[in-house]
C-alpha cells in the first residue's frame, strides 16, 4: 500500500491485530456482518456494534444489545427500539442498512464513563526517524442518547488525562495511560510492517475494568477536535509536523525510485 493512501478497508487493518500474539487481546472480536454471524456472536457478548466497512464520523453505526433472556434492543442514532425476538431485531437492522455497503460486526465494549457517558480516545501517532511516538491525544465523550463518541456527531472533547482522572470506574488510571501509550506504539509497529505509513490516528478505548482496546485506525486523521482543548498551538503544531513528515516521505520515496533506475 502506498504510504500516502488511507486505509479504505477497516477489516484489512484489523486482521493483522486479531491474529497477532501480543495484540489480539486488545482487539474486539470483529467479522463481516451476516445475520448468522450476529446470532452466533450475540450468544457470546451482551452487545454488538454493526458499522459500515467504509465510513466516517460514526454515520451508520448501530448497536444490537441483549436485554435479559428474550428481548433485544437496536440503537441507531439517538433512538432505541426494543424487540421481542432476535429475528425481529435483525429484520430492523436489515432495513436500516445501506444495501450498497458492506458491514462489520464487532464485540461491544462496556466503556469507562464520565458523567455517566462513555468515552474513548483519539491518539495521533507519528513515525519520526523510524520511531513511532504519540504526538497528541484527546478523549471523546459520547453525546446524550448516542452510541458513538464522534465530535462531529455532538460529542464533547476533553483531555485524555481529565477523562481518565475523573471517570468513576474503579481502576488505576495512571496504569491505563501507560497501557494506552505502549499498546498504541505496538499497533503502529505491526500495521506499519504490513501497510507502510508514517501518520495515523488511532481510536482507542478503556473499559470499566481499565482494560485497553483498539477500535480503529485512520492514516488521514481529522485533527479539528484538538482545537477544543484550550491549547491553540496544539492544532498548528500537529499540522506543521505532518507537513514535514509528508515532505520527508516524498523525498525518500523519490530517492528510492531514482536509485532503482
Amino acid at each position: 500500500m502506498d504510504i500516502h493512501q488511507p486505509f479504505n478497508d477497516k477489516m484489512k487493518k484489523t486482521l493483522p491485530l486479531l491474529h497477532h500474539p501480543e495484540l489480539k487481546e486488545y482487539v474486539p472480536m470483529t467479522d463481516w456482518y451476516s445475520e448468522e454471524k450476529a446470532k452466533e456472536m450475540i450468544r457470546q457478548y451482551s452487545s454488538l456494534f454493526i458499522k459500515p466497512n467504509v465510513g466516517r464520523i460514526g454515520i451508520g453505526v448501530m448497536r444490537l444489545k441483549k436485554l435479559g433472556d428474550s428481548q433485544y434492543e437496536i440503537h441507531y442514532q439517538d433512538k432505541a427500539e426494543v424487540f421481542e425476538t432476535l429475528d425481529q431485531a435483525l429484520i430492523a437492522l436489515r432495513e436500516k442498512m445501506n444495501s450498497s455497503k458492506k458491514y462489520l460486526i464487532q464485540q461491544g465494549i462496556e466503556l469507562a464513563t464520565v458523567l455517566e457517558r462513555p468515552f474513548d480516545f483519539r491518539i495521533v501517532m507519528h513515525k519520526i526517524n523510524g520511531t513511532w511516538r504519540r504526538s497528541a491525544w484527546a478523549a471523546k465523550i459520547s453525546p446524550p442518547k448516542m452510541v458513538v463518541t464522534n465530535n462531529a456527531r455532538g460529542g464533547v472533547i476533553i483531555t485524555a488525562e481529565q477523562a481518565l482522572g475523573t471517570n468513576k470506574n474503579n481502576f488505576d488510571y495512571k496504569k491505563a495511560q501507560t497501557d494506552l501509550n505502549e499498546v498504541s506504539i505496538k499497533i503502529c509497529q505491526v500495521l506499519d510492517s504490513q501497510f507502510s505509513f508514517c501518520i495515523v490516528g488511532l481510536d482507542m478505548a478503556v473499559d470499566k475494568n481499565g482494560k485497553v482496546w483498539f477500535i480503529e485506525a485512520n492514516t488521514t486523521p481529522d485533527h479539528s477536535m484538538f482545537r477544543k482543548l484550550g491549547d491553540p498551538l496544539l492544532y498548528r503544531r500537529l499540522r506543521r509536523k505532518e507537513r514535514q513528515i509528508r515532505r520527508t516521505s516524498r523525498r525518500l520515496l523519490k530517492e528510492q525510485n531514482e536509485n532503482q533506475k
